[in-house]
């Protein structure tokens, strides 16, 4: 037997191809065909005290046959494809999927024959609000954390998406404001443990209140503080006859402060001791600035010691002296 050739075999190949999808079959002047549609699948019978709410398979590939008129003219809306879950409890369970079609065409097969569906009983809980603030605000100032009220939504749905529910989520985008400003909250994520949204694709959870608003408290970076300059970590040696005043310059400086920070009553300047001298001095002296303060300027103060004579007693009066009796001869 003369084995087949090239065109032999591509032309069985086709042939099979075709067939596949489309069959016909001539008997007399009577053509039938094939062929696949998708149509949605229907869920029925659903207990009123249970939600479904993950499926595996939403839509069934459905084969049909028949004439060849009727099929060609043929509708997805006039094939159904459905699962009936009557009498089903609470659980995952894999209802056949039933296909209903016209009287004159024929069912040859279904993909898939069986699907998953999951339902379950309704439940609610109480879970905190986190709201989340990015974005940029206008410059020189910064925004704080927001304050909604209330702290805490109810979620409601099927039982096992609501056990998974750690927390809601909301996002708050700043455009440039520079004052405190109050926003509108909605569409509200509710996320497990690892911060992933919980949803499902047949349910999804109900979140109350729907509609929230909070507060992002927008304020300067830093304010200016003028604090006086102390003088009494500096000593001035006495000298006999003299005494001194200090001067400082200049007496107060500029702290940069924090919206957290609290200015202190003063800043003292470093252990100086002044030599004595009936002489004035000037000298250079640094502050002493406490930890986590910004000193706006020159972190050091003019510190000049300025003598003073002390004035002289007035000298004691020399006594008159008493003249002496003359002796009588």
């Amino acid at each position: 037997m003369k084995a087949p050739g090239l065109r032999e075999v591509i032309a069985l190949t086709l042939a099979v191809i075709l067939w596949f999808f489309v069959r016909v079959t001539r008997t007399g002047v009577t053509s039938q065909t094939q062929m696949q549609m998708t149509v949605p699948i229907e869920i029925k019978g659903v207990s009123s005290d249970l939600t479904v709410y993950e499926v595996s398979h939403n839509q069934a590939i459905v084969t049909v046959q028949g004439n060849t008129q009727e099929v060609s003219s043929l509708r997805e809306t006039q094939v159904n494809a459905l699962v009936d879950l009557t009498g089903e409890g609470a659980n995952s369970v894999y209802p056949k999927v039933k296909v209903i079609v016209p009287g004159q065409v024929k069912l040859i097969s279904v993909q898939p024959e069986t699907i998953n569906v999951k339902q379950a009983p309704e439940t609610v809980k109480q879970v905190p609000l986190k709201v989340t603030v990015s974005g940029p605000v206008a410059r020189g100032r910064t925004a704080g954390k927001a304050a909604v009220d209330p702290k805490e939504v109810r979620i409601a749905g099927p039982e096992p998406l609501v056990k998974e529910v750690t927390e809601a989520r909301a996002r708050i985008y700043l455009s440039g404001q520079s004052q405190s400003t109050t926003f509108e909250l909605r569409d509200l994520v509710p996320v497990n443990g690892d911060g992933q949204p919980v949803e499902a694709r047949r349910a999804r959870l109900k979140i109350t209140p729907s509609t929230l608003y909070a507060t992002v408290p927008i304020e300067a970076e830093s304010r200016s503080v003028a604090v006086a300059v102390s003088l009494q970590n500096v000593r001035v040696e006495k000298t006999e006859g003299w005494r001194s005043a200090m001067e400082v310059e200049p007496g107060f400086i500029t702290l940069s402060l924090t919206k957290d920070q609290q200015a202190p009553d003063y800043v003292v300047t470093r252990a100086e001791v002044f030599a004595p001298s009936t002489r004035v001095e000037s000298r250079e002296v640094p502050l002493n600035v406490p930890d986590g303060f910004e000193v706006i300027g020159s972190r050091s103060v003019k510190v000049r010691v300025i003598p003073t004579r002390l004035a002289q007693p007035p000298p004691e009066p020399t006594p008159l002296a008493t003249p002496r009796p003359t002796p009588t001869p």
